[in-house]
């Protein structure tokens, strides 16, 4: 598994997102929601990954989801509202921070 999955962010994040998306995605949420109750066995198999971070942004959060292959539709909804509330995608490994940076000189000294 990626991450801890938090289930109950994800279903509030749908309900949340469920406004921003198309009749048809809609409809996946919903039925997703009918088949998955909380505390269901299904729903912790159904995500894979699901966490909410803080950024150095207090405006803007770091979402990562990833669900089972079999709710990819639902997967791809929920992207798509995240985009239409003014999410950004972003892919691959985040730049490293000044802490970082200052470990590999000290790493590159020690290594030369």
């Amino acid at each position: 598994k990626e991450g801890q999955p938090d289930v109950y962010a994800f279903i509030q994040m749908l309900l949340t997102l469920k406004s921003a998306m198309k009749p048809e995605e809609q409809t996946l949420v919903d039925q997703f929601l009918q088949t998955h109750p909380p505390k269901d066995e299904k729903l912790d198999a159904a995500i894979l990954c699901c966490r909410v971070q803080k950024m150095w942004d207090e405006d803007h959060k770091k979402v990562f989801v990833k669900l089972n292959q079999a709710y990819a539709g639902l997967q791809g909804a929920v992207e798509n509202a995240l985009r239409t509330v003014g999410g950004v995608p972003l892919y691959g490994q985040a730049p490293r921070g000044s802490l970082e940076r200052e470990i590999q000189t000290l790493l590159d000294e020690f290594n030369a």
